[in-house]
């Protein structure tokens, strides 16, 4: 005779959904300007000038040699010496040696 009390209820949908467009923009090859150097500790050469550069500042096709540090607000992307970046057309960091 007492009411039933509901503490926790889910819900599992699934269906078909078109594919987001994601933003994206054709690259343009460039080589961006470090904003600042400083040094950095990597262990194959010790103390090393690394360039500093800003994430939200690189265009799809910019083109980074290492050592670098790419800062953003949401993550830091190291790049080592002998290793390279580049942006794609979706703003996507992409690391080579």
């Amino acid at each position: 005779d007492e009411p039933v009390e509901i503490v926790t209820i889910r819900v599992k949908a699934v269906g078909l959904i078109d594919k987001p467009e994601l933003p994206r923009m054709k690259p343009k090859e460039y080589k961006p300007k470090p904003m600042s150097l400083r040094k950095a500790f990597f262990e194959s050469g010790g103390w090393v000038d690394t360039k500093i550069y800003r994430h939200e500042l690189l265009k799809p096709g910019a083109e980074i040699s290492g050592p670098a540090i790419i800062e953003g607000d949401e993550s830091t992307t190291l790049i080592p010496p002998n290793y390279a970046a580049y942006v794609d057309e979706f703003f996507s960091i992409h690391i080579i040696k």
